[in-house]
Formats: structure tokens, sequence, C-alpha cells
């Protein structure tokens, strides 16, 4: 490395920064953004294939699983306030299900229930 090159080295932060999270609000956006994406890396990488995505209530669920184990469904549960980067934070987090009962991984954030009623 000349000089030149250690300075400009020497220049740059230690860490990027993280980019802002990324919003989808539609379920069109959600089906694009999940469908035949690599989720996580190395031998535990899989790919996702989305079999449908539901609006109800203002609330989406979105249907998917491995695409080389489909009968080991997954169900997420996302708001419009809900971040993309926060959905596959919790798809690489998720230990791989059995076949059978879908997993449902909800990330709506519902605001604490009341008092108990008596």
């Amino acid at each position: 490395m000349n000089r030149r090159s250690a300075n400009i080295m020497s220049a740059l932060p230690l860490a990027l920064p993280r980019p802002r999270p990324v919003k989808v609000a539609s379920a069109d956006d959600w089906f694009f953004a999940l469908d035949q994406r690599r989720i996580g890396a190395g031998s535990a990488a899989w790919v996702a294939q989305v079999f449908g995505v539901h609006r109800e209530n203002g609330e989406l669920w979105v249907q998917l699983a491995p695409l080389d184990r489909p009968a080991s469904a997954i169900v997420l549960h996302v708001s419009p306030a809900t971040h993309l980067d926060d959905v596959l934070e919790a798809l690489e987090r998720r230990q791989p299900a059995s076949e059978g009962k879908p997993e449902v991984i909800d990330l709506v954030s519902r605001p604490p229930a009341g008092p108990p009623q008596s």
C-alpha cells in the first residue's frame, strides 16, 4: 500500500452507518420483498416462497415457507409500521419447525391490555 492509499484508508470510518429501515406497506410490496429471497447465511440459509398475503383490519398476514420444505409453513403478522429488516431478522432467528402446524411470527406491536375485569 502506498502512502496515498494509506491516507485514504485512514480517513474512512471504521463502521458504516446502518441503512435506514425499509418500510413495506402493501400486500404486493410484502410479496415482492420476500418471495424468492435468501434468508440467513451459510448452511442455515434458505429461500422463501410466498404463498399469499392477506389484509385484515389494516394488518397483513404473509404465508410463506422454505422453497425446499413447503410443508414447513410460516405465517408472519405485520402492520404498516413493521420494517422489512425486522421481518428478515425474525426469519433468520427462527428455529426450523417440523412440518404440520404453521409457525406464527407476530411482529405487530399491540398496546398493553388494560387491567383485568373483576
